[in-house]
């Protein structure tokens, strides 16, 4: 439901995720600066990526690491390929290849203290993989087609409140493509069907809310206010959107 074929458009939402592939020793704002912003270029210039959000957050090891929603498929090769000669640029593929070498300098080496999920026959595999390609391309991206919309609605609004206190990065902890930063808010007169519309998915038991000091959102996936009749609301969506992308308005978006 979430894909939509036109002649010249293909509406396809996708989660990305960028990692570097060896420890971090620039600063948060170098690496957004130098990196993220380099892939974002290339990524306009080589898949045609027109529309895009991003988020930024620290890993458990310390690393600063990226999440992104675009609205077009990206091959997974391709991907890994532009972000490794990207990372490049500061040396991470480098410090990995070295850091790889040295960890198997007597033949493949596993490591006990990895988590539960690298199990001996994944290790084992990423040496294969590693030795065929000279530990030249680590696997350091990430990229799946979106199916449980909501669950990304709800991470990236959830994380998008958070303060750089409570994430522990500097700079900027999200964005957004140049298109969507200059949309402007959608706005109508509420009559009494919106109103009774809003009242039923404010009062619904599967709702939730986000709470800042500045405003409020308000969760609900999309499928239940089709299913509680909401056309008015359902029609505003609709109409707001086929406005701000007429050459790009899927269709069966709701």
């Amino acid at each position: 439901p979430y894909t939509t074929h036109g002649k010249n458009f293909t509406f396809r939402l996708n989660f990305i995720t960028l990692t570097l592939s060896s420890p971090q020793v620039h600063t948060d704002q170098e690496i957004k600066s130098e990196l993220l912003n380099q892939f974002f270029i290339e990524m306009s210039r080589r898949w045609k990526v027109p529309t895009y959000i991003w988020r930024a957050e620290k890993q458990k090891n310390g690393n600063i690491h990226f999440h992104i929603i675009t609205g077009k498929f990206i091959p997974w090769n391709e991907l890994r390929n532009v972000w490794n000669r990207i990372q490049q640029k500061l040396g991470y593929v480098t410090r990995y290849r070295e850091n790889r070498l040295n960890w198997h300098r007597e033949g493949f080496h596993y490591n006990p203290d990895a988590p539960p999920a690298w199990s001996r026959a994944k290790q084992l595999k990423a040496y294969k993989d590693g030795l065929r390609t000279d530990w030249d391309n680590p696997n350091s991206t990430d990229v799946h087609s979106i199916r449980h919309i909501g669950n990304i609605r709800a991470y990236f609004v959830k994380y998008m409140t958070k303060s750089q206190t409570e994430s522990g990065l500097a700079g900027r902890l999200w964005g957004c493509s140049v298109n969507l930063s200059h949309l402007s808010g959608a706005r109508t007169d509420v009559d009494t069907k919106l109103e009774q519309e809003l009242e039923q998915i404010f009062n619904h038991k599967t709702c939730w809310t986000l709470q800042t000091q500045y405003y409020t959102v308000y969760c609900i996936d999309h499928n239940v206010v089709k299913a509680l009749g909401c056309d008015k609301l359902l029609e505003c969506f609709d109409e707001y959107i086929r406005q701000k992308f007429p050459d790009q308005y899927p269709p069966t978006l709701f």
